[in-house]
């Protein structure tokens, strides 16, 4: 599991660290490193990143660039790796079987650095688009969900296929949140792609996926996450919360919690990481009883910092009996835009 991610002159995330645990909502103003955060979860897209040495709008050049993963507990490394687990040599943070790897690339023959990179690389961030979601899509050139949520009608698919009791626990739990319909239908068209609709309970009409609408869609991309075999060790989220009524904020939390914390809907399976970004008071309210998985981005100027919420020494004396996402609107928390 990833411990923390230290930033050292990674765009906006000048001189700070990001701690984490199995789950972590990260809430801040725009601007605040919460998707730069996010995206650096990603080998690729830190590999990648080019930056100018234009010292007149502060960038830094990439020398200057330094991002540090701290691991450890190794619990989360998928069954399919241990074969190249061989060890976690004992670097920088003493409470773990902790190592260090920084920008830039590693040597891919290391045997101890090819299982990281192969941790880093499988790391996933999801982005959920409704339209990416009901687009209909091949049979057989689609493993995966992309990270718009592209290829689902051929996934779920996969998964009653290959995974019937897992895809009739999807199915019944899509069918408990949203009473109207009573199964998944799937669909195959001439030019050989699978499609997906719900069937209502009442009157038994097939209505395609296209048009559901937008917050359905993506509850749907988001509750099939949570149920999808083989997911990676890491996976962020970006706004869950976007199109979704705030009542319906509680399924998204038990999904996303059904990730982290498999032992508590009776799965044996290794727990996985889940890093989310909000924007949503009515979200945030629903993490009350775990301040401890939330951690707030303050953003100063062009430069921003994290820090866990339970590290303020006056947080329950600030939350009293108020709501947490009410407390955090108000400001008094740290992490909302500025005051013009």
């Amino acid at each position: 599991m990833l411990t923390s991610i230290e930033f050292k002159n990674y765009k906006c995330l000048r001189d700070t660290e990001l701690p984490l645990g199995r789950f972590t909502l990260l809430v801040g103003p725009n601007g605040s490193g919460k998707s730069t955060a996010l995206r650096a979860l990603q080998w690729k897209t830190v590999m990648d990143m080019k930056y100018a040495d234009d010292k007149s709008i502060g960038l830094p050049s990439a020398e200057d660039i330094s991002i540090k993963y701290y691991l450890d507990n190794p619990e989360f490394i998928p069954e399919k790796w241990v074969d190249d687990f061989i060890y976690f040599e004992r670097l920088g943070k003493p409470q773990g079987i902790s190592s260090i790897y920084s920008f830039p690339p590693l040597d891919k023959h290391d045997p101890q650095r090819r299982l990281v990179r192969l941790f880093f690389e499988a790391t996933r961030v999801f982005s959920f688009v409704s339209s990416q979601l009901a687009v209909p899509t091949p049979i057989d050139k689609v493993q995966s969900l992309a990270e718009d949520g592209f290829g689902l009608p051929t996934v779920l698919d996969n998964l009653r296929n290959r995974h019937e009791d897992r895809f009739e626990a999807f199915q019944a739990e899509m069918c408990r949140i949203y009473p109207e319909f009573d199964r998944i239908s799937f669909d195959t068209e001439a030019t050989g792609v699978r499609s997906i609709s719900m069937r209502t309970r009442e009157g038994k009409f097939t209505i395609p996926f296209k048009l559901l609408s937008e917050g359905t869609l993506l509850t749907f991309g988001l509750v099939a996450l949570a149920y999808l075999p083989d997911q990676p060790p890491v996976i962020g989220i970006e706004e869950p919360e976007r199109a979704i009524h705030p009542r319906m904020l509680r399924e998204v939390q038990d999904a996303l919690y059904r990730l982290s914390y498999p032992e508590l809907v009776g799965e044996s399976r290794k727990p996985i990481q889940v890093v989310v970004t909000t924007h949503s008071p009515y979200f945030l309210d629903l993490f009350k009883d775990h301040p401890e998985e939330i951690v707030i981005a303050e953003k100063h100027g062009i430069e921003a910092t994290f820090s866990r919420l339970t590290d303020r020494m006056d947080v329950d004396e600030i939350l009293g009996d108020a709501p947490l996402g009410e407390a955090w609107y108000s400001g008094v928390l740290g992490g909302v835009p500025a005051t013009p």
